[in-house]
Protein backbone atom coordinates (compact mmCIF):
# COMPACT_ATOMS: atom_id res chain seq x y z
CA UNK A 1 0.00 0.00 0.00
CA UNK A 2 2.79 2.42 1.14
CA UNK A 3 4.71 1.60 -2.61
CA UNK A 4 1.01 2.89 -4.29
CA UNK A 5 0.91 5.94 -2.29
CA UNK A 6 4.09 6.66 -3.28
CA UNK A 7 4.19 5.93 -6.98
CA UNK A 8 0.80 8.35 -7.23
CA UNK A 9 2.18 11.28 -5.73
CA UNK A 10 4.95 10.88 -7.93
CA UNK A 11 2.76 10.38 -11.39
CA UNK A 12 0.64 13.67 -10.02
CA UNK A 13 4.06 15.70 -9.31
CA UNK A 14 5.22 14.70 -13.41
CA UNK A 15 1.73 15.44 -13.96
CA UNK A 16 1.72 19.28 -12.50
CA UNK A 17 5.43 19.69 -13.83
CA UNK A 18 4.83 18.97 -17.08
CA UNK A 19 1.24 17.95 -17.89
CA UNK A 20 0.04 20.96 -18.31
CA UNK A 21 2.47 22.92 -20.54
CA UNK A 22 1.92 20.07 -23.66
CA UNK A 23 1.56 22.09 -26.88
CA UNK A 24 -0.66 20.45 -30.03
CA UNK A 25 0.43 20.96 -33.48
CA UNK A 26 -1.50 23.18 -35.74
CA UNK A 27 -0.71 23.61 -39.53
CA UNK A 28 0.29 26.71 -40.83
CA UNK A 29 -0.32 27.40 -44.42
CA UNK A 30 1.57 30.35 -46.57
CA UNK A 31 -0.89 29.56 -49.32
CA UNK A 32 -3.22 32.37 -50.38
CA UNK A 33 -5.86 30.09 -51.18
CA UNK A 34 -7.31 27.34 -48.62
CA UNK A 35 -8.66 25.18 -51.03
CA UNK A 36 -5.19 25.37 -53.69
CA UNK A 37 -3.73 21.77 -53.58
CA UNK A 38 -0.68 22.01 -54.90
CA UNK A 39 0.98 22.50 -51.92
CA UNK A 40 3.42 20.87 -49.96
CA UNK A 41 3.97 20.88 -46.26
CA UNK A 42 7.86 21.11 -43.92
CA UNK A 43 8.10 19.91 -40.57
CA UNK A 44 10.81 21.63 -38.39
CA UNK A 45 12.55 19.56 -36.51
CA UNK A 46 13.31 20.81 -32.85
CA UNK A 47 13.64 20.01 -29.27
CA UNK A 48 15.45 21.34 -26.34
CA UNK A 49 18.75 21.46 -27.39
CA UNK A 50 18.80 21.34 -31.06
CA UNK A 51 16.97 22.26 -34.21
CA UNK A 52 15.84 24.52 -36.66
CA UNK A 53 12.73 26.96 -36.06
CA UNK A 54 11.44 29.24 -39.43
CA UNK A 55 11.25 32.76 -39.48
CA UNK A 56 10.36 33.60 -42.22
CA UNK A 57 9.44 32.55 -46.10
CA UNK A 58 9.95 34.97 -48.96
CA UNK A 59 10.16 37.71 -46.18
CA UNK A 60 7.12 36.97 -44.36
CA UNK A 61 7.34 36.29 -40.65
CA UNK A 62 5.66 33.41 -38.98
CA UNK A 63 3.15 34.62 -36.61
CA UNK A 64 3.24 33.35 -33.29
CA UNK A 65 0.55 30.48 -32.36
CA UNK A 66 -2.29 30.52 -29.92
CA UNK A 67 -0.99 29.56 -26.75
CA UNK A 68 -0.78 25.82 -26.32
CA UNK A 69 0.35 25.19 -29.90
CA UNK A 70 3.16 24.96 -32.37
CA UNK A 71 3.11 25.20 -36.18
CA UNK A 72 3.53 21.89 -37.32
CA UNK A 73 3.53 20.97 -40.21
CA UNK A 74 4.19 23.88 -42.13
CA UNK A 75 2.41 24.27 -45.68
CA UNK A 76 4.27 25.91 -48.70
CA UNK A 77 3.20 26.26 -52.43
CA UNK A 78 4.49 23.56 -54.30
CA UNK A 79 6.61 23.77 -57.87
CA UNK A 80 8.73 26.61 -56.88
CA UNK A 81 12.22 27.62 -55.42
CA UNK A 82 10.76 28.36 -51.49
CA UNK A 83 13.65 31.34 -49.84
CA UNK A 84 13.19 30.30 -46.40
CA UNK A 85 14.64 32.02 -43.11
CA UNK A 86 15.72 29.89 -40.36
CA UNK A 87 17.01 29.45 -37.13
CA UNK A 88 19.87 26.98 -36.42
CA UNK A 89 20.53 26.29 -32.66
CA UNK A 90 22.55 23.69 -30.96
CA UNK A 91 22.46 24.20 -27.36
CA UNK A 92 23.99 20.84 -26.07
CA UNK A 93 26.10 20.70 -23.20
CA UNK A 94 28.56 18.27 -23.39
CA UNK A 95 29.30 16.23 -19.36
CA UNK A 96 32.59 16.23 -17.96
CA UNK A 97 34.52 12.71 -18.63
CA UNK A 98 36.09 13.61 -14.82
CA UNK A 99 39.33 12.79 -16.73
CA UNK A 100 41.49 16.00 -17.49
CA UNK A 101 43.26 14.94 -20.75
CA UNK A 102 39.88 13.77 -22.17
CA UNK A 103 38.19 17.14 -21.21
CA UNK A 104 40.90 19.61 -22.36
CA UNK A 105 41.52 18.09 -25.77
CA UNK A 106 39.30 15.41 -27.03
CA UNK A 107 35.80 17.04 -26.40
CA UNK A 108 36.19 20.27 -27.65
CA UNK A 109 37.21 18.29 -31.38
CA UNK A 110 34.92 16.21 -31.50
CA UNK A 111 31.95 17.83 -30.28
CA UNK A 112 30.69 20.92 -32.44
CA UNK A 113 30.28 24.34 -30.40
CA UNK A 114 27.40 25.81 -29.43
CA UNK A 115 25.60 27.99 -31.89
CA UNK A 116 22.35 30.18 -32.17
CA UNK A 117 22.07 31.53 -36.19
CA UNK A 118 19.75 32.73 -38.55
CA UNK A 119 20.64 31.56 -41.94
CA UNK A 120 18.83 31.39 -45.54
CA UNK A 121 18.17 28.09 -46.74
CA UNK A 122 17.16 27.89 -50.38
CA UNK A 123 14.92 25.13 -50.39
CA UNK A 124 14.58 23.82 -54.23
CA UNK A 125 11.01 22.85 -55.44
CA UNK A 126 8.51 20.66 -53.38
CA UNK A 127 6.20 18.14 -54.91
CA UNK A 128 2.48 18.62 -54.78
CA UNK A 129 1.33 16.42 -52.21
CA UNK A 130 4.48 15.40 -50.45
CA UNK A 131 5.33 15.88 -46.56
CA UNK A 132 9.12 16.55 -45.45
CA UNK A 133 10.98 17.10 -42.25
CA UNK A 134 13.81 19.88 -42.25
CA UNK A 135 16.69 19.12 -39.73
CA UNK A 136 19.68 20.26 -38.44
CA UNK A 137 22.60 17.65 -38.14
CA UNK A 138 25.88 18.10 -36.75
CA UNK A 139 29.35 16.76 -37.54
CA UNK A 140 32.21 15.90 -35.54
CA UNK A 141 35.51 18.43 -36.76
CA UNK A 142 32.55 20.69 -38.81
CA UNK A 143 29.53 22.89 -38.62
CA UNK A 144 26.46 20.61 -39.54
CA UNK A 145 23.93 21.08 -42.38
CA UNK A 146 20.50 21.49 -42.82
CA UNK A 147 18.98 17.80 -44.53
CA UNK A 148 15.67 18.31 -45.99
CA UNK A 149 14.24 15.01 -45.85
CA UNK A 150 10.94 13.21 -47.95
CA UNK A 151 8.96 11.55 -45.11
CA UNK A 152 7.42 8.86 -46.96
CA UNK A 153 10.58 7.76 -48.78
CA UNK A 154 13.18 8.83 -45.94
CA UNK A 155 15.31 9.64 -48.90
CA UNK A 156 17.21 13.11 -48.50
CA UNK A 157 16.08 15.83 -51.01
CA UNK A 158 18.55 18.11 -50.42
CA UNK A 159 21.14 19.17 -48.10
CA UNK A 160 22.74 22.41 -47.24
CA UNK A 161 26.38 22.88 -45.36
CA UNK A 162 26.66 25.87 -42.60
Amino acid sequence: MKKINVFLIAVLIIFYLTGCSTTSPEIYSFVENEYDDRTATITFVHNNNLGVLLINYDGIRLPAPDKNKRWEPVSFPSGRVLNLRVNVYNEANVGSSGELLVDLFLVPILYSKKMDKNIDFHCPPLEQGKNYRLTYNTRPFGRGSLVLTDTSTRRVVYQQRL
